[in-house]
């Protein structure tokens, strides 16, 4: 734990997004926002959504899996609120609200969905 201590943490989101058929990789626009000001991730990665149906059938990818990393004092204990824009202009929203509970000796972090559309 001592390499830990005193240290910065990251908050990572992860989403996965299926809009269609072969998805272009990297197409997907998402912004946050928390207390009506946007939120810029650190780093953003993406990868093909590939949805799993068992070991021998395979299907092509319908989305993208994409990690949202963020420096941790960027977020606090309120309502974060995602924009995603898909390049075959689909668009979606959703409210999560966020709660940071210390406990001892470890953070928990809880995710509450609100809306969705």
């Amino acid at each position: 734990m001592k390499q830990f201590y005193g240290k910065q943490m990251a908050f990572r989101v992860f989403l996965d997004i299926c809009y269609k058929p072969n998805a272009p990789l990297n197409s997907i626009k998402i912004k946050v926002f928390q207390n009506k000001k946007e939120i810029v991730p650190l780093s953003t990665k993406s990868s093909p959504y590939v949805p799993r149906v068992d070991e021998l059938a395979t299907l092509p990818a319908n989305g993208e899996r994409v990690r949202l990393e963020f420096k941790s004092n960027q977020i606090d204990s309120s309502t974060l609120h995602f924009r995603i824009d898909t390049p075959d202009e689909q668009h979606a929203e959703i409210d999560f609200r966020v709660s940071l509970r210390p406990l001892p000796n470890q953070l928990r972090l809880v995710f509450t969905e609100l809306a969705a559309e």
